[in-house]
């Protein structure tokens, strides 16, 4: 799942200095499995949490009143999810799958956010699931790659 463009990212965050972190929910670990497959990931790589629930977002740092009045679907949620992670990059994702995803990514103190459409046209909902997650790691390396790019 793009391994080369993860290791430019942890190349170029292992430069600065700079740490990055993982909370996501719909993906149910594929992107900290695709940053942490790659040799030297422990030195970039601050923490990954796989927080599928409302109960587990919470407990992580999300703030209830967001759930509670976007739904936890939803850009805000992210956002709130891809702060309270550590690291000079924080990454949050939630959504459906197949359905609408929501990325959060945190340079810094600065969140971009994108609504993903994800479908398939495959029958196999298991295959279906694991192609989708593979499309959203594969745009988040993407973007964090452009910040690199600057």
């Amino acid at each position: 799942m793009g391994e080369k463009i993860i290791e430019v990212i942890i190349n170029n965050l292992r430069k600065r200095h700079w740490y990055i972190g993982v909370m996501e929910s719909c993906t149910g670990g594929a992107i900290i499995n695709s940053i942490t497959n790659v040799p030297g990931a422990s030195d970039v790589f601050r923490e990954g949490k796989v927080t599928y629930s409302d109960e587990a977002k919470i407990k992580a740092g999300v703030d209830r009143k967001v759930i509670d009045r976007y739904s936890v679907f939803s850009l805000e949620v992210a956002e709130e999810m891809a702060k309270k992670i550590g690291g000079e990059i924080g990454i949050g994702v939630t959504g459906n799958l197949p359905g609408e995803v929501f990325v959060a990514i945190r340079i810094e103190n600065e969140i971009k956010t994108e609504k993903l459409d994800m479908k398939s046209d495959l029958k196999n909902k298991i295959e279906a699931r694991i192609e989708m997650k593979r499309e959203v790691v594969e745009r988040i390396c993407d973007k964090i790659g452009q910040i690199f790019e600057k």
